[in-house]
Order: structure tokens, then sequence, then C-alpha cells
């Protein structure tokens, strides 16, 4: 009598595991979903940046009008010193029209290369814009200010999602070992294998920017700034580029879908275990 009410209880407590084994099987699965098209979603915009789809807007205007600006302030600068390091004894009413005069044709020299730098926008490669000889009905410019919004809201959704699916595996683990359904090995390395992609994933350059440590997720700021100096910055910074923007993603996605199959085969496991499946 005893044992028939041990036994009793014991299959009342693995139903109840089992249940809340499935509850953390559905929304482990929706969480990974979630990160998974996050993380495509951000890199897809990395490579629409990469062969200059982006129409980035007023961002490369205002990076043109600093350059110009700042040359623009070198000439008014050098005629200035060259005016006040003549003697004053020398100086004649005469002169002091042409020195003007000349300052005022540098500052127009300056004025003009800033039209013609604007005006070239559309030629660069570094800044990332889609080129002038681009056809239009070819390829069609995506404007910087919607990517911006679909980058902060997928970084967003990645970190909530990669959280939330550690957690979950954390709490399978314990109710594996509660209820004693077995595979307690597959489900521990899932566990393991998905704090790692965590730490991958997440943006540790905004919390440690002095140590060059960085995650997967990357801010509009970085993506601008990389494929800005992308042309330029020669085979060095190329790779750098490719192995912060591609590897991390491969990385992380790798580490997920590794996670993923892992605690597939420990809800296999647990199944065998209780004789519902062979």
């Amino acid at each position: 009598m005893y044992e028939t009410k041990t036994n009793s209880s014991a299959m009342v407590e693995t139903t109840d595991c089992l249940e809340t084994v499935g509850v953390f099987k559905s929304a482990k699965n929706f969480f990974f979903i979630l990160a998974i098209i996050s993380l495509i979603a951000t890199q897809a915009i990395f490579w629409l940046g990469r062969f200059n789809v982006i129409n980035w807007g007023s961002e490369s205007l205002s990076v043109v009008a600093n350059e110009g600006n700042a040359r623009l302030d070198d000439k008014v600068l050098e005629g200035a010193e060259s005016e006040h390091a003549k003697p004053e004894q020398v100086k004649t009413e005469s002169k002091k029209p042409q020195e003007s005069a000349s300052i005022s044709e540098d500052a127009q020299e300056a004025i003009a290369s800033i039209d013609g730098s604007a005006d070239s926008l559309g030629e660069k490669n570094d800044s990332g814009l889609v080129p002038k000889s681009l056809p239009s009905k070819v390829l069609r410019k995506i404007d910087w200010a919607y990517l911006k919004v679909l980058i902060n809201a997928a970084n967003a959704v990645v970190v909530f999602s990669v959280v939330c699916y550690v957690l979950i595996l954390v709490f399978s683990l314990k109710v594996s070992l509660v209820g004693k359904l077995g595979g307690l090995s597959h489900i521990s390395s899932a566990f393991l294998i998905s704090l790692f992609a965590a730490l991958v994933i997440l943006p540790w350059q905004l919390s440690f920017p002095g140590i060059h440590l960085f995650g997967t997720i990357f801010t509009t700021q970085e993506l601008h700034k990389w494929l800005s100096k992308f042309s330029d910055g020669g085979t060095f910074v190329k790779i750098l580029c490719y192995i912060r923007f591609v590897f991390t993603f491969i990385l992380a996605m790798w580490l997920l879908i590794w996670a993923q199959l892992r605690s597939r085969r420990w809800s296999r496991a647990t199944l065998k275990r209780l004789g519902i499946i062979q």
C-alpha cells in the first residue's frame, strides 16, 4: 500500500516536470528564433553598407562639411599669421587691401573645395554612399534613418532573447535534476554553450571601451565609422572590419545553433528514459 502511494506520487512529480519541460521547450525555441532573426537583420544591414546601398544622408554631408571647415580655418589662420608676421613699420595702407584680398581668395578656394566635395559625395566609395554611376533603376538607395531604427530594435531583441534563452536553459537544468529526467550531460552542455554565445553577442565595447573588447552587437555609430574608412584603410583595416562584423556574427550563430542542438538531444534523452519514445 505504501509503495503504491510512493509510485503514484513519483508519477505525479514526473508528469509535472514533463509539463514544465514542455513549457520551457516552447519558450526556448521562441527566443532562439527571435535571436537568430535579429542577428541576420543586423548582418544584412552591414552588407548593405558594405556594397554601398545605404543613403547616409546628412551624416556623410556633416563629415565633409567638418573637413571643409577645418581646411577653411587653416587657410584663414595661415593668412592671419602671415599678416602678423610682417613688421608694422613696413605695412602701408596700399598693402592691407591686397592682404585681405589674398585671405578672401583663399577662403573662397576652401569654400569651393567644400562645395566640390559635397557634389562628389555620390562618387566616393569610402563614405559608404552609392556611386553616381550606379543606375537608380537597378538598385535603389535605402535611407539610413530607417536602418538606424531597425538596428536599435534588433539589438534590443537580441539582448532580451539571448538572456531569456540562457535563463530558460538554467531552469530546464534544475527541473531535470529535481525530476530525475535524464539527459543532464546534454542540457548542461547546452547551458554552457549558450552562456558563451551570450558573452560573444553582448556589446562589451560600450562598457569597456578602453580595452578594445567588442561583441557581435554593434551600434549605428560603429557601423558608420567602420564603413566610412573601409576603402582607404588598407588591407589590415578591411580584415579588422570583417572580423568585427562577420566573424563575430558567424561565431554567435554557430554557438546558438550548437546550444539548440544540444538541448534537442536533451529532450530526446528525457523522452527515451521515460519510455515515451524508443
